[in-house]
């Protein structure tokens, strides 16, 4: 199905600073049972339940979602999935891959999942679907959730505006599951409508021109919006953001894109969002 995620994007392999040892340690054992995925989270995904037993307290179960996802980690996780199943912890690494493969996820785990955990990157299908679902978020340092829209009624004409028939159908489909889902979760679709397309202040816009002068060539698109909590919290309804890192403006959003992929153009916020009835503390 359409709407992939983005291209290659290789990350560095050091470890998150500053995090509890326990969520560290989850963090390092999904990277190993992942394999390729947890070096290039674009790569062909992988998927693991793993068991944990801390010093005190039951035993936990972490999900680990890495790479760009299909059917068949759909269908890894359908097997595991019964009414009592519980997940402490999902942890997350990757670039995106198709709608219908990380919504059916979502479908399946949300009201199971008490915490996201971001390692390094989630973007796209990631940032729609796994980073809504959960009680509590948690962004590691350094890691970025990227957005650049996704399927809801207010979107389809432009993820499609010429699409067949066949697959006009399809968006519908979608659209409608994750208005659904959005609405379970009670959150906005708006945050889909928004970073859907090109938004830009003039900051930015100073900003990407500065990056093409200095030989960096700022491509016509962006990639996506890494956006911060206080829009996440006072736009979206986003709530459990306590744990949320985040680069805290838009050049070092950008800059950070940069240094994990030399074609990745991030930016803080689409411009639609600057309005102070958004962007100001709720009346």
């Amino acid at each position: 199905m359409l709407l992939h995620g983005s291209g290659p994007l290789a990350l560095a392999e050091g470890g998150p600073a500053e995090l509890d040892p326990t969520i560290e340690r989850e963090i390092d054992l999904c990277r190993s049972h992942i394999g390729a995925a947890a070096a290039n989270p674009s790569a062909s995904g992988g998927v693991s339940f793993i068991t944990v037993t801390p010093e005190e307290g039951p035993s936990q179960l972490t999900l680990c979602l890495a790479g760009t996802l299909g059917p068949s980690v759909v269908q890894s996780i359908r097997a595991r999935v019964d009414g009592n199943l519980r997940i402490d912890r999902l942890i997350v690494r990757s670039t995106g891959g198709a709608v219908a493969d990380w919504l059916a996820i979502a479908e399946m785990i949300e009201n199971r999942v008490e915490q996201v955990v971001v390692d390094q990157i989630c973007m796209s299908s990631c940032a729609v679907y796994a980073f809504a679902i959960a009680e509590r978020r948690l962004v590691t340092p350094g890691s970025l959730v990227v957005w650049h829209g996704g399927p809801s009624p207010a979107t389809i004409d432009l993820i499609a505006p010429d699409a067949s028939d066949e697959i006009a159908a399809d968006l519908e489909e979608l659209s409608q599951r994750t208005a659904a889902l959005y609405d379970r979760l009670d959150l906005s679709l708006d945050i889909l409508r928004d970073t859907q397309t090109l938004s830009l202040s003039p900051n930015d816009a100073d900003m990407l021109a500065q990056a093409s002068e200095e030989g960096s060539e700022a491509p016509l698109d962006i990639d996506g919006y890494a956006l911060d909590p206080q829009a996440l919290s006072r736009c979206y309804g986003y709530s459990g953001l306590e744990e949320m890192w985040h680069p805290g403006f838009s050049h070092a959003v950008f800059t950070l894109g940069r240094r994990r992929s030399a074609d990745l153009t991030v930016l803080m916020r689409p411009w639609r969002i600057e309005l102070p009835a958004c962007a100001s503390e709720p009346g």
